[in-house]
C-alpha cells in the first residue's frame, strides 16, 4: 500500500499513526522543512528505509541531511531506476 502526504502537517500525523517500510521523503514541503521529518525518522528509527529527494544545491542542507544518514538522497529530477536501486529492487 502507497501512502501519500503532501505536507509537513499530514507527514506528522501520518508518522504518529503508522509505521513505513519505505519513506521517500522531499525535503522542500509546503507548509516547511522535509529536514524535520527526516530528523524523527532518525531519532525514531520509524522507517526500514528512507530516501530523500531534492532540488536543493545547497550543500550545507545536503551535508544535514547526510548526517542523518538517510538510505539514499536523490537530485531531482529523479529516474525510476534510481529510484528502485536506492530501494534495493535493481
Amino acid at each position: 500500500m502507497v501512502t501519500v502526504a503532501a505536507t509537513l502537517a499530514e507527514s506528522k500525523r501520518l508518522l504518529a499513526e503508522q509505521t513505513f517500510h519505505f519513506v521517500l521523503l522531499d525535503l522542500m514541503l509546503p507548509d516547511g522543512n522535509g529536514m524535520e521529518i527526516l530528523q524523527r525518522l532518525a531519532q525514531d528509527n520509524n522507517a526500514q528505509c528512507v530516501i530523500v529527494t531534492t532540488a536543493s544545491s545547497n550543500p550545507d542542507r545536503l551535508r544535514e541531511a547526510e548526517e542523518l544518514r538517510p538510505r539514499s538522497i536523490l537530485r531531482k529530477p529523479i529516474e525510476l531506476i534510481d529510484l528502485l536501486g536506492a530501494m534495493g529492487m535493481m
